[in-house]
């Protein structure tokens, strides 16, 4: 039911502002760095995977719509490197004792994010700052040939999820605006799930903001 629902808010803005250029208030880039991770669940006590945060690149482009002095809606479109670290210790190939050297490998999963965001702002000084949230699919692109294809090359093609985040236009440069965003990114549902394993990502966005007025 979530899905169905995330898939027909998604949709319904996308092709609601397909024929309305008239109200485009703005369009611009957003570029920036992701800190993601994947949480990898095991139903069986004392097993599991002790992952870490990946810092992967954000490139992306937006629209906004509607220009009202407070409210507007944001459809942006994003290349996102989302992934996961993970350490382990290096086994001896004579013996099961390990050798003391821990290597770290590192994971990553590329994604085509689509988020759809409603937009608050309120004038601070000669700042515009900013709160926005809405819904989010990421289309799995691929996931570079490194470790764990068992599990990797089964993920879902899609993901649903949420997106929350803080901005602020800060800074005229000529016929652009510069500013920032910080956003949290969970995914709502699995990315890979059986009976013994379930996968589930989640990101935090920092990013440059670079608009025309």
């Amino acid at each position: 039911m979530l899905r169905k629902i995330l898939t027909a808010l998604t949709l319904a803005c996308i092709i609601s502002t397909s024929g309305a250029s008239q109200v485009l208030r703005t369009v611009g880039v957003k570029l920036g760095c992701v800190a993601a991770s994947q949480d990898w669940k095991y139903p069986v006590q004392g097993i599991s995977l002790d992952t870490s945060t990946r810092w992967g690149l954000d490139i992306g482009g937006f629209l906004e719509w509607f220009n009202t002095p407070i409210f507007s809606l944001v459809t942006e479109a994003h290349y996102l490197q989302k992934g996961f670290k993970v350490s382990f210790r290096v086994v001896s190939s004579t013996s099961p004792d390990v050798t003391g050297t821990v290597k770290t490998q590192s994971q990553q999963v590329n994604y085509f994010s689509i988020p759809v965001l409603l937009k608050c702002r309120a004038t601070v000084a000669a700042s515009s700052l900013y709160v926005l949230a809405g819904p989010r699919v990421d289309l799995l692109l691929g996931t570079p040939d490194q470790g764990f294809r068992e599990v990797l090359d089964k993920l879902d093609s899609h993901d649903f999820g949420i997106t929350i985040g803080v901005g602020a236009e800060a800074i005229a440069i000529g016929p652009f605006m510069l500013g920032g965003e910080f956003r949290y990114s969970p995914t709502l549902d699995n990315s890979y799930s059986t009976d013994l394993l379930t996968v589930r990502n989640t990101s935090l966005e920092l990013l440059i903001v670079l608009q025309a007025k």
